[in-house]
């Protein structure tokens, strides 16, 4: 490999690490029309406790949607951490898409899911029969062996996720361009559910809202990067953040 080549894929790399999650938050805004929700604007830029920039916290709302979150915490040489998180409206069938990663130049973590915010088995046949067309991309994910697929290690967060939850450690920068498409495709999905959702009745709905409530408890009781975040933020700048991000 020529010095030339080699500065092109360095630099491709670094593009891709630099912008995971841009494209998804992008269809996000566009296809919902997503407007800045003001009580968090002074989050678009957030820095350390030492003063460092580079991170931001954006949080959108738009018809259906609760909240959308995309929160970037840059790492310097280390890389970066995003979450992606699009919140329907508790009234809506619709599931949460949540797209997260620590994203490193020597592998990190990426998770992709559409949480339900539901009890799935006295409606599995339905619920896998809605979700056919997610089955071809997620069997095509498990069989790409770039990517060494695990299950979560933290007990709660496999208790949130759904049957079609992708999750891998030690993620290579070579990967990125394969879990946008798999992103990409879980959102085709969830924005044909959204667009097409109509109002719960107001028991179910009221259950989604107490689940997604105890969900978010059991999140911060738990987390366990939570006290780092500490470290760099302070516990104030911490706690919106979570406000921001959760439900």
């Amino acid at each position: 490999m020529s010095e030339h080549t080699g500065q092109q894929v360095e630099t491709f790399t670094q593009h891709l690490m630099d912008t995971f999650g841009d494209k998804i938050w992008e269809r996000f805004v566009a296809e919902t029309g997503a407007e800045v929700m003001p009580e968090f604007e002074h989050m678009l830029e957030i820095k350390t406790l030492q003063g460092q920039g580079g991170s931001f916290c954006k949080v959108f709302t738009a018809e259906k949607i609760q909240k959308g979150s995309f929160l970037s915490i840059s790492m310097g040489p280390m890389g970066r951490y995003i979450n992606i998180h699009l919140m329907p409206e508790w009234d809506y069938d619709v599931p949460r898409f949540v797209l997260e990663g620590l994203i490193s130049p020597n592998g990190g973590q990426v998770s992709l899911d559409l949480y339900p915010d539901k009890d799935l088995v006295p409606i599995y046949e339905d619920y896998i029969a809605a979700y056919d067309p997610l089955l071809e991309v997620y069997n095509g994910a498990r069989a790409n062996t770039e990517i060494a697929w695990e299950h979560s290690r933290q007990a709660f967060m496999r208790v949130f996720f759904s049957p079609f939850a992708l999750l891998a450690f030690n993620v290579q920068p070579k990967s990125l361009e394969d879990w946008t498409g798999y992103a990409d495709a879980y959102f085709d999905h969830w924005i044909g559910m959204l667009n097409t959702a109509e109002h719960l009745p107001q028991d179910q709905a009221q259950n989604r809202f107490d689940r997604r409530k105890r969900m978010k408890e059991i999140l911060i009781a738990n987390d366990p990067d939570r006290s780092a975040v500490v470290q760099m933020f302070g516990e104030e700048l911490t706690s919106d953040i979570e406000q921001a991000t959760m439900l």
